[in-house]
């Protein structure tokens, strides 16, 4: 009886371990790049790098100072890219990390935003 509780408590840790090994296996893809303006080339910086799975955000960061990000312990599966900036179009593309382990997707150009604004009056009134 003894010997049979040991063999079925030592295949439940050799289970549960490989389980472990496998699902830290599975998120261990990177992805870096770096963020400039489309024309200029000017490095774009505090921009969102966003990545989702199916509509559902996984993982985010922001640009540094000098317009490179870097995401690691992404799962390598198929996933969506976003990059976002106030002044900027938003930036989205779609990256295959199922047979990679670390990719850089280079340069991102984002291209300034064509947007016109209403004329704006801003009004003081102070009690006297």
């Amino acid at each position: 009886m003894k010997k049979t509780f040991y063999l079925l408590l030592c295949t439940i840790a050799i289970v549960l371990t490989t389980m472990v090994v496998l699902s830290q296996n599975d998120k261990n893809c990177t992805v870096s790049g770096k963020v400039v303006e489309s024309s200029s080339k000017e490095v774009i910086d505090n921009a969102l790098v966003t990545v989702s799975k199916k509509g559902v955000v996984i993982a985010k960061t922001f640009v540094n100072q000098d317009g490179s990000f870097k995401l690691k312990n992404l799962p390598s599966e198929v996933l969506e890219f976003t990059i976002q900036n106030v002044a900027y179009n938003c930036y989205s593309k779609t990256v295959n990390l199922k047979d990679v382990r670390n990719m850089n997707i280079g340069n991102v150009g984002l291209e300034l935003m064509d947007t016109v604004l209403d004329e704006l009056i801003i009004e003081v009134k102070r009690k006297i």
